[in-house]
């Protein structure tokens, strides 16, 4: 629909940066035993324990102490085989209106994705990239605005004692600015409805 205006970008990161179950079912080669000990290690991490360091943790866990500086294939990604993936975030749309914006239905398909380093995997709604046409709205109201239905899967959360928020980072942002999340994000917590109200200011400058 070409009539209206352009909705902003909605950026949105689990604040749980590694999804268990993923882990446990992506972590091929690995056996049950080991992946246990490598999760008891990575809430070691996250908890600043002095123990993960240990000599013996650092054999059974190199990849963990290893900086990696050449690319690497997208299908190897840990940020996209081990983060929460937007797909299962949104309530089944056979069931439920988990994505409606300006009164139509959006799904998964309409969120584009980045890795970040404090989230691991964010993903953005009407970013306007990678072939992704901006969707426009008709009218004001929370009617004609964005509504999302999002499991944010606790039981996948890794335990984090150092940051231990539950629910997601959100950012409305211009399609042409980059979401810097950990500065003008805001936080919503799980179990709750939580309402945001946005208005658009246009500024023009002259230097004449």
């Amino acid at each position: 629909d070409a009539s209206g205006v352009a909705f902003p970008a909605v950026t949105l990161c689990n604040f749980n940066f590694l999804n268990l179950r993923r882990y446990r079912n992506n972590s091929y080669n690995v056996g049950d035993e080991d992946i246990e000990l490598k999760i008891e290690a990575i809430e070691q991490m996250t908890a600043g324990s002095v123990d993960v360091f240990s000599e013996e943790s650092r054999k059974r866990n190199p990849e963990f102490f290893k900086r990696i500086y050449r690319e690497i294939p997208e299908e190897q990604d840990p940020s996209k085989l081990f983060s929460h993936d937007i797909k299962d975030m949104l309530l089944p749309p056979s069931i439920f209106n988990s994505c409606v914006l300006n009164g139509r239905t959006c799904g998964s398909k309409n969120f584009t994705s980045f890795s970040h380093s404090d989230f691991s995997r964010c993903y953005t709604l009407n970013s306007g990239l990678n072939g992704h046409p901006l969707i426009n709205v008709s009218l004001a109201g929370a009617n004609f605005g964005l509504k999302l239905l999002l499991n944010i899967e606790r039981d996948s959360y890794v335990e984090n004692s150092i940051v231990p928020f539950v629910g997601l980072s959100v950012l409305v942002h211009d399609q042409s600015t980059y979401p810097f999340m950990e500065q003008r994000s805001f936080a919503v917590q799980a179990g709750l409805q939580t309402i945001c109200a946005i208005k658009r200011k246009k500024v023009c400058f002259s230097f004449d």
